[in-house]
């Protein structure tokens, strides 16, 4: 998926519903492209398992819980460029495609 928009290695994506569905698939496609990932769910448990799963195929990622509804629980900088995908439930939520 990653590599037909164009990305081929390194940098990073926060992906949003990244727990369960097309977002894991997204975090390990990412892997599989060497991308790191930040694998961010409202479910703490599901973003952790995506995220060891990606770490034991030799990828890069951290768990991150966050609930997309609450700007609160955002975080408020990014220190590096990073490409920010919403799976569909994530982004149903947030009402952004």
């Amino acid at each position: 998926m990653l590599s037909n928009m164009g990305f081929t290695g390194g940098g990073c994506v926060v992906i949003s519903g990244a727990g369960s569905r097309i977002g894991r698939v997204v975090a390990l496609g990412a892997a599989e492209l060497g991308i790191a990932a930040a694998v961010r769910d409202l479910d703490d448990n599901s973003a952790a398992g995506v995220a060891e799963t990606v770490e034991n195929s030799g990828g890069r990622a951290l768990a991150v819980r966050v609930d997309v509804s609450d700007r609160r629980s955002q975080p408020h900088e990014i220190a590096a460029p990073v490409l920010f995908l919403l799976s569909p439930p994530a982004s149903a939520i947030t009402g952004t495609y």
